[in-house]
């Protein structure tokens, strides 16, 4: 019957509430029935984060993404989640070719592009006056940081605000970005990829 998808759903709603400990034996008893629900693996790996299980949660995440294998956009926020950003950089200009307007995309390749020590193709941004247009154009240097918080007016828009400071940090001054990150990671819930993708940062450059 659908006990699998009634586990994963109850797993969705324990991870809201932060009972990551519950959510994870919700999304176990789901994905033992259906081992390749994708869903449920993303679910699962939020929840293990919760928990603070980096390294567990990337295995979901891993798994996941290889059963997404023909969705470029999902592919690419599971490798944005990761910090992976080769990976990401790949899944994000097919997301583009499919979708050429959409802010986030554009965003995103930004960031992998400054992550990876490209040069940031600032030529074809488009142009929002919502959010996340901020973030574009503090890429683009149109814009401060103290600016951009202050257009940061929910915890999610400070959560993406304060990842993109950290990126923008990284090479000049990575003490800065670990600032930034921890704060990010103090202030806002595992569900956000900003979150997920500082975890993993971190865990990569800690001593």
């Amino acid at each position: 019957g659908n006990l699998p998808a009634v586990a994963a759903l109850k797993g969705e709603a324990l991870s809201k509430l932060g009972r990551y400990g519950e959510a994870v034996r919700s999304f176990d008893v789901a994905l033992k029935a259906t081992p390749d629900d994708a869903e449920a693996l993303g679910g699962r790996a939020i929840a293990r984060l919760g928990l603070g299980l980096l390294e567990e949660a990337n295995a979901d995440w891993r798994r996941q993404s290889e059963l997404l294998a023909a969705r470029a956009s999902a592919r690419a926020c599971v490798a944005l989640r990761m910090a992976d950003w080769a990976s990401a950089w790949l899944e994000l200009e097919r997301a583009l070719e499919k979708e050429p307007s959409d802010p986030y995309w554009h965003l995103y390749r930004l960031t992998a592009q400054h992550r990876l020590g490209m040069p940031a193709d600032l030529a074809n941004l488009p142009s929002v006056d919502a959010w996340p247009g901020a973030l574009l154009a503090l890429h683009a240097g149109r814009i401060t940081p103290a600016e951009v918080m202050k257009r940061a007016d929910t915890a999610g828009r400070r959560a993406e605000a304060t990842f993109q400071l950290g990126v923008l940090a990284f090479d000049r001054n990575r003490k800065a970005s670990e600032a930034y990150w921890k704060d990010l990671i103090e202030h806002s819930s595992p569900s956000l990829i900003e979150h997920a993708a500082a975890r993993n940062e971190l865990a990569r450059f800690s001593p």
